[in-house]
């Protein structure tokens, strides 16, 4: 991984930032850091608690080197959007899971084009392998999240889901 200048656009306007430059070579530090996690999570159930979270490095990281996507630092205060990957002036958040089934959370403030889930779990097993899910951001806006609202309908009255 490496950290470069590059331009970004979005309709604020362009803005150089910093991006990480996920490679192909760092697959095998991403094979060890997975290998570690699902280590992690055995011992952690094998104690009676629940796995921990999927660290953000896999997914987001194997989302970019899949992709050819840019990763977007943790801190960019420059633009309105909250996202983790950039590609073809698109701000993409990355997410996954860590249990057999999961949900995810929806900040009031979430702004971004494509929400990717990816998906480690895969026909019941934990093999390392996974499945990029891509999904287009108004279906999320659109979806009800609860009996009466919409995601986007919740966000607009400031909550969180």
């Amino acid at each position: 991984m490496k950290t470069v200048l590059t331009t970004l656009k979005f309709p604020e306007g362009e803005f150089y930032s910093n991006v990480i430059l996920t490679e192909y070579e760092d697959i095998f530090r991403l094979r060890e850091i997975y290998t570690s996690w699902r280590e992690l999570c055995n011992m952690s159930i094998n104690l009676g608690f629940r796995a921990n979270n999927i660290p953000d490095i896999l997914g987001i990281s194997l989302f970019c080197i899949q992709n050819n996507a840019l990763r977007i630092p943790n801190k960019n205060k420059r633009v309105s959007y909250t996202f983790n990957c950039y590609k073809n002036e698109k701000c993409i958040q990355v997410r996954s899971c860590a249990t057999k089934t999961d949900l995810t959370s929806f900040g009031k403030n979430d702004v971004y084009d494509i929400f990717v889930f990816i998906d480690f779990y895969r026909k019941g097993e934990w093999d390392g392998s996974f499945d990029i899910y891509e999904i287009p951001a108004y279906v999320l806006y659109e979806a009800k999240v609860n009996s009466t609202k919409s995601l986007a309908e919740q966000q607009q009255e400031g909550k969180t889901i």
